[in-house]
């Protein structure tokens, strides 16, 4: 599930490059997140994946209990972050 879920985001990112966006500062600093557990215990490396799931959970929730989130937002898009919200779940 991790392994698709993370193909999803590399096609995603790709795609948002190949439209124009610039996604080369937050690459950036998700690289510098990672790089602080990198020669850590693995204890580290399992309490970090676990506050990243339980943010993703929140936001997951929040998006699916408060559909005004994605008012006045393009339909594909809306639909993607409803999808991202499920997958997290």
């Amino acid at each position: 599930q991790e392994v698709n879920h993370s193909r999803e985001h590399l096609a995603f990112n790709r795609m948002a490059a190949d439209a124009g966006y610039d996604l080369s500062g937050v690459d950036a600093h998700v690289e510098q997140m990672l790089a602080l557990t990198r020669d850590r215990p693995s204890i580290v490396n399992l309490a970090a994946t676990m506050a990243l799931e339980h943010f993703t959970a929140m936001m997951a929730h929040e998006f699916l209990s408060r559909p005004e989130h994605f008012a006045g937002a393009e339909e594909q898009a809306a639909a993607m972050w409803r999808w991202h919200a499920i997958e997290e779940i």
